[in-house]
C-alpha cells in the first residue's frame, strides 16, 4: 500500500458521509466494550494491591517458628517448645480454633488480630491444612 492509498483510505474514514457515522460509532462502542470487559476480567484474576496469599503470609510471618514447612524443627520451634502441624491434635483441630489461636496468640505465639485480616488469617490456615497432608 503506498502512502496515497493510505492517506485516500484514511481520507474515506475520516471524511466519510454522514450515513456510516453511525456504523463507526457501533465499532468504537463495541470496542470501547471490548477493552472494559478485558480489563474487568484482568482487574479479577489479579489480586488485590497489598493482598498477598496464605503460602505468601505463612513465609513472612509463620514460618521463622514454625517452619517452611509446619514441622516446627527450627531451633525457634524448639526453644519456644512449638508444637509441628502435623501433629495429630492440630491436624484434628477445627479452622476456628486456629483462626482464633491466630487471632488472640496462644502459649508464647502473638496475636496477630490487628496485624492480618480475617481474609489472610483464613488463607494462612487453608495453606497449613496444606501442609498436613
Amino acid at each position: 500500500m503506498n502512502s496515497e492509498t493510505a492517506h485516500s483510505e484514511y481520507m474515506t474514514y475520516v471524511c466519510a458521509p454522514a450515513q456510516t457515522q453511525p456504523q463507526r460509532r457501533r465499532i468504537v462502542n463495541r470496542a470501547n466494550r471490548m477493552w472494559a470487559f478485558s480489563l474487568l476480567a484482568l482487574s479479577l484474576a489479579l489480586p488485590a494491591p497489598g493482598q498477598t496469599n496464605g503460602a505468601e503470609t505463612f513465609k513472612s510471618k509463620c514460618a521463622m517458628c514454625h517452619g517452611p514447612d509446619g514441622l516446627a524443627t527450627t531451633s525457634m520451634a524448639t526453644m519456644l517448645k512449638v508444637p509441628s502441624f502435623k501433629s495429630p491434635d492440630l491436624v484434628k483441630a477445627p479452622d476456628s480454633q486456629l483462626i482464633d489461636a491466630t487471632k488472640n496468640g496462644k502459649g508464647k505465639m502473638p496475636a496477630y488480630s490487628g496485624k492480618l485480616t480475617d481474609a489472610q488469617i483464613k488463607d494462612v490456615i487453608a495453606y497449613i491444612r496444606t501442609l498436613q497432608k
